[in-house]
C-alpha cells in the first residue's frame, strides 16, 4: 500500500518518468531497450547506440567529457527547467549545450503509433535561467512549440551563441532575461524573437537595450515587464507608460531607426489623432492642409546646434516622428512630419527636394499643384510659402532654386532607412506648380 501511494504521487508531480519498449524516435522521446523508471532526484543512464544518455528529472542529457548536452524530454513534461548542473556519479556536471532538434513537435499524429502527445503543444514555458554554462542554442532544437515564455539564461563571460533557426515556427509570447542584468548585449537576437509581444527585465537592460538598438529584430515588442508601453486616453490621444516615458523620449532616435512596433505604433496614432482633432469632414481640402500646416508652424522649432545658429543635420532631426517626439527639425523633419499629416487627411501630395539643400513640399488641389513649406513659414504670419508656384517661391533663394525632384523615402528602391511615407506611385518627373492658390 505505501509502494502504491509513492508511485501514485510522483506521477502526479510528473517526478516518475516510464519510458515505454519500442517507443519511436519522435519530439526528444527516444527508444530503450528496456523499460526505466527514475524517481526525483535519480539519474539513470541508458545508451543509445554510441551515445551514453542522463535521464534527470524529466529531461534527457547527452553525456560528454565534463558537461552534457540537453537532447530533450523523456516522458510527459509541461514544462522544461534546465539546471546548471546534473549530478553524474557524485560529480555536478555542466548543462553547455542543446542539441540540434531536441525538441520538435510532430504535428502529424499518423506517425505516432502509441497515440502518444508527441506535439509538444502542452510545453508552454521554456525557463534556462539556471543555465550559466550553456554557451549554445543552435538551430532547429525548439521547432512549432507555441512557448508562452522563454526564460533566457544569464550571461557568461563569453557570451550564448543562439542560431538563427533556433525557435523556428515557435510562437514566443514573452522572453524573460534575469533581472540581475544590467546588458543583453551578448546575446545573438534571432528572427524567431520577432513575434515576441513582451519581454520581462531590468530598466537598466532596457534602457541600454535601447541605446544601443538591441531591440531592432523584436517587431511585435509592445510590452515590458507586462507594462503596455504604448496606450490611448479617452480622447484617443496617444501617450507613453510613464515609468517608460523618459527612457522612450530619451531614445526615441534608436526605436525609430531601428523600426521597433511600438514606435511605429505611436506615431501612426498620434497622426490620426492630430488629423482627426485639427480637421473636420466639413472642411474643404485647402481648410484642412491649412490646418495642418499651422499645427506644424505653431508646434515645431528648428533645430540648431546648440549655443548656434547653425542647423543640427542629424537624422533623428530628418526623420518624420521628430516633430511628433521632439518638437523640432530640419526641414526634411518638417516637410516629413507634414506628409504622414497630408496623406492622413487624405491630400495627395509629395515630399520634394533640391538634392543636399533644402526639402518642402508639394499638394495638389482641385486638381493643380502648389508648393508649401512648413519650415520657412514657421514663424512667420505672411504664409509666404503656403500654395505658392514654381515662380514665387524660387523668389525664396533659400533652398529653392534650382529644379526640384520628388524625394523618394528611405527604404524605398533601394534607398536605406526607413519611413513611414508610403505613396501609392512616384511619377517619373516631378509636378509643377505653375500658379499660386487663389481664394
Amino acid at each position: 500500500m505505501r509502494k502504491s501511494i509513492k508511485a501514485i504521487v510522483c506521477a502526479v508531480s510528473a517526478l516518475v518518468i516510464c519510458a515505454a519498449p519500442n517507443i519511436a524516435n519522435y519530439a526528444g522521446i527516444t527508444t530503450s531497450t528496456t523499460a526505466i523508471t527514475a524517481e526525483a532526484g535519480d539519474v539513470t543512464i541508458i545508451k543509445e547506440g554510441q551515445y551514453k544518455y542522463a535521464i534527470y528529472k524529466g529531461l534527457k542529457y547527452q553525456i560528454g567529457t565534463n558537461f552534457v548536452k540537453l537532447a530533450g524530454r523523456y516522458g510527459y513534461v509541461t514544462e522544461i527547467n534546465v539546471p546548471a548542473t546534473i549530478p553524474i556519479d557524485g560529480n555536478d556536471v555542466k548543462v553547455t549545450e542543446v542539441l540540434s532538434n531536441a525538441f520538435v513537435a510532430v504535428k502529424d499524429k499518423s506517425r505516432n503509433p502509441q497515440n502518444i502527445d508527441l506535439s509538444l503543444n502542452s510545453i508552454k514555458k521554456v525557463d534556462l535561467s539556471k543555465c550559466r554554462y550553456l554557451k549554445k542554442i543552435p538551430n532547429y532544437c525548439f521547432q512549432n512549440m507555441c512557448l508562452k515564455e522563454l526564460v533566457l539564461p544569464t550571461q557568461s563571460d563569453n557570451g550564448i551563441s543562439i542560431g538563427d533557426y533556433a525557435f523556428c515556427n515557435t510562437k514566443i509570447g514573452t522572453l524573460t532575461f534575469s533581472k540581475s542584468l544590467d546588458t543583453i548585449y551578448s546575446y545573438q537576437f534571432v528572427q524567431s524573437f520577432t513575434q515576441v509581444q513582451n519581454i520581462n527585465m531590468s530598466d537598466k537592460a532596457f534602457e541600454d537595450a535601447l541605446a544601443h538598438g538591441y531591440l531592432k529584430k523584436f517587431k511585435s515588442l509592445e510590452e515590458v515587464n507586462g507594462y503596455q508601453l504604448f496606450k490611448k486616453d479617452v480622447k484617443g490621444k496617444p501617450y507613453f507608460d510613464e515609468h517608460y516615458k523618459p527612457l522612450i523620449e530619451k531614445y526615441s532616435t534608436e526605436c525609430d531607426y531601428n523600426n521597433i512596433t511600438f514606435m511605429n505604433k505611436y506615431i501612426d496614432a498620434m497622426v490620426k489623432y492630430v488629423v482627426k482633432t485639427e480637421t473636420s469632414r466639413s472642411m474643404t481640402d485647402e481648410q484642412k492642409v491649412r490646418k495642418l500646416h499651422d499645427w506644424v508652424c505653431k508646434k515645431v522649432n528648428y533645430a540648431y546646434l546648440p549655443g548656434t545658429r547653425k542647423p543640427d543635420e542629424t537624422w533623428a532631426n530628418a526623420s518624420d516622428s521628430t516633430i511628433f517626439m521632439k518638437n523640432k527639425a530640419i526641414c526634411e523633419g518638417y516637410a516629413r512630419g507634414f506628409e504622414l499629416l497630408l496623406q492622413e487627411a487624405g491630400i495627395e501630395s509629395y515630399v520634394v527636394q533640391i538634392p543636399s539643400v533644402h526639402a518642402w513640399n508639394i499638394v495638389k488641389l482641385n486638381g493643380q499643384w502648389y508648393n508649401i513649406d512648413t519650415c520657412h513659414d514657421d514663424g512667420r504670419s505672411n504664409l509666404s510659402h503656403y500654395l505658392k508656384s514654381d515662380t514665387e517661391i524660387q523668389r525664396c533663394k533659400d533652398g529653392h532654386a534650382g529644379t526640384k525632384e520628388i524625394q523618394r523615402p528611405y527604404g524605398y528602391e533601394g534607398n536605406e532607412g526607413y519611413t513611414r511615407i508610403r505613396y501609392a506611385s512616384i511619377p517619373s518627373t516631378c509636378p509643377e506648380c505653375p500658379t499660386s492658390w487663389k481664394k
